[in-house]
């Protein structure tokens, strides 16, 4: 499958939703969106299959917003060369950096990153997905994306370590919102080494971290910046044994926590959903000024 050759002569097309990769000549290759010079948002799949093309497809696309690089096969083993063949194909789909604001690359099976969004700054992206990158070891370091306001990392299979340095942004106007933390089964360590004057996230309204299974602890620290975080999401992170200080919360879960013991200095004014936490035995709470629900199953 693929799309009609010809697709180049849309010269006026604004938006390509779910161009087909390929290899063939029979259908179009990549190099086709060349003359789509007026595209602002392009999804692209299949790339594990496509022709890689010898320069930089997007160099001109100056109206370019909202990019999204997938690949198939979920769970599927790929050899050396294919690792390498996938990198090298999203090294040539580096979008425009002045104009994107969303970014989002699905099932990529590189060993890193490709080197534009390790290297490069997109100062009006604003929302950043990187899901089902299972061989990716790093982040890219996030302070590159001034205006970033979302990022969701799921399926990383292969980060053992972040460091809030990388992941921060030591600025007078940090603009992330939600962070979402998702199915990273070999994460064991979040740190952060503090500098003073500096504050990290304080508008960071939403925090979830899922299916974690490795993760220690939390930075320290890290609560008393977060000032502005409203809910917090905490499910299966096993290692996890204690969440204290987050004293602007509204709304906190904690599900599956075996090893969690202690919650403390949240808000007696949060509601609160707990359920499966066998080992919690210490929830100290701020002082309450107004009723509030609460619920506690199966602790």
């Amino acid at each position: 499958m693929g799309m009609p050759i010809g697709i180049s002569k849309l010269s006026q097309l604004t938006s390509l939703i779910g161009f087909v990769a390929s290899d063939s000549a029979s259908y179009s290759t990549l190099e086709e969106i060349r003359d789509l010079k007026e595209i602002q948002t392009i999804n692209i799949v299949n790339l594990e299959v496509a022709y890689v093309p010898n320069s930089e497809i997007f160099s001109d696309h100056i109206h370019l917003t909202d990019i999204t690089l997938s690949c198939q096969g979920d769970g599927q083993p790929y050899e050396q060369g294919e690792k390498e063949k996938i990198q090298k194909c999203l090294e040539v789909l580096s979008p425009w950096l002045r104009l994107i604001q969303h970014i989002k690359i699905n099932g990529y099976f590189g060993l890193e990153f490709p080197r534009w969004i390790m290297n490069l700054p997109f100062y009006k992206l604003k929302r950043l997905d990187l899901l089902k990158c299972k061989y990716c070891k790093k982040l890219p370091p996030l302070y590159q994306f001034p205006l970033l306001e979302h990022l969701r990392v799921e399926d990383a299979w292969s980060i053992k370590h972040i460091d809030l340095d990388d992941i921060a942004w030591w600025n007078d106007h940090p603009m992330l919102k939600s962070l979402i933390l998702k199915d990273m089964p070999e994460w064991e360590e979040w740190t952060w080494e503090p500098r003073q004057f500096h504050s990290v996230m304080p508008v960071l309204e939403s925090l979830e971290i899922i299916n974690c299974p490795k993760l220690k602890s939390l930075p320290q620290g890290f609560p008393y910046h977060a000032k502005s975080l409203a809910t917090l999401t905490i499910y299966k992170a096993h290692s996890l044994e204690k969440v204290e200080g987050f004293a602007s919360l509204k709304t906190a879960t904690f599900i599956s926590n075996h090893n969690l013991s202690i919650i403390s200095d949240l808000p007696a004014t949060c509601n609160f959903e707990i359920d499966d936490c066998p080992k919690l035995d210490v929830i100290t709470l701020l002082p309450q000024t107004s009723l509030q629900r609460h619920t506690y199953a199966s602790l």
